[in-house]
């Protein structure tokens, strides 16, 4: 037969919304992919809805599903930050790891529901200890609630280096042949200073009977090179000298045709301990290149 009416719907209850996390992934070498996008929304939830006289069982479940939550990736060593007041939120450092920055709102009330919760106040509680909230609602004039608005914050996020090793030295001295040469990285090389404006990593492997693997892996960092008043900020200096803080070694390469190697290096060590003293008490290699020209 036409027009037959199908039974009402069940009243659900709303899923929650999604949370928002930052995860990290190693495969991530810097927060590049994040810049063209300022907003990071997951999924809204749902209200509750109430029972209608012939939807035909779209909502038939008593309980919307949960949205899923969003993660987004960052690369190991970001620090993140509350804008307004620079609290610290999370140092991620580890491949895996989790921070929940924003969670999501909780689903709203089936019409159903809401009832059982007042008769259960009106069994269980005084009339004069209800809030404006609690007041009973007449079972044939029921309604839904809407969810609850999910979190919002404002973070900023700032990567800093993890490497064992991190290459040190004036522009254009051979920094980046240098990682190139020991790594199967295939960082951009040229004839003229600042060729590097990004920290490039590569990783050295070597034969280790210990490891569980057969075989240990170093991090080695490639800095962009430090001038003389890098630490005021001069050239790249404080943007970068700050990957060191994770760097457990470092290694510093002059350019051995130049005029006065000896100077080259002092500079670097200079700059270093100006910016941060526990620098120069690290151990550190000093590496002569272009010692053929």
């Amino acid at each position: 037969k036409k027009y037959i009416e199908l039974p009402a719907a069940e009243p659900a209850d709303g899923g929650r919304g999604g949370n928002v996390y930052l995860r990290v992934d190693r495969t991530c070498d810097s927060l590049l992919h994040l810049h063209e996008r300022k907003t990071w929304r997951a999924k809204k939830g749902y209200h509750g809805s109430a029972a209608e006289h012939a939807s035909g069982g779209r909502e038939r479940h008593r309980v919307a599903p949960d949205q899923e939550h969003m993660y987004i990736p960052v690369p190991p060593g970001t620090v993140v930050r509350r804008k307004r007041t620079g609290e610290l939120l999370g140092d991620m450092t580890k491949h895996g790891q989790t921070l929940l920055v924003a969670e999501g709102g909780g689903g709203g009330l089936a019409a159903r529901r809401q009832q059982r919760q007042v008769n259960r106040k009106m069994r269980n509680g005084k009339e004069e200890d209800f809030e404006a909230s609690d007041i009973a609602i007449d079972t044939a004039s029921l309604v839904s609630t809407v969810g609850e608005d999910g979190e919002e914050l404002s973070i900023e996020l700032l990567m800093r280096v993890v490497a064992d090793c991190g290459l040190v030295g004036l522009p254009n001295v051979g920094k980046s042949s240098l990682l190139k040469a020991v790594t199967r990285a295939s960082p951009e090389i040229a004839n003229y200073a600042f060729t590097t404006l990004m920290p490039n990593l590569g990783v050295i492997k070597t034969e280790d009977d210990l490891a569980p693997t057969g075989e240990s892996s170093t991090v080695m960092a490639d800095l962009p090179g430090l001038i003389e008043g890098a630490h005021k900020g001069l050239g790249l200096g404080r943007a970068f000298l700050r990957h060191l803080r994770r760097t457990r070694s470092m290694v510093c390469v002059v350019d051995a045709s130049g005029q006065d190697p000896v100077s080259d290096y002092v500079v670097v060590r200079q700059e270093l301990k100006l910016y941060n003293p526990e620098y120069v008490k690290r151990p550190h290699i000093l590496v002569l290149n272009k010692t053929d020209l």
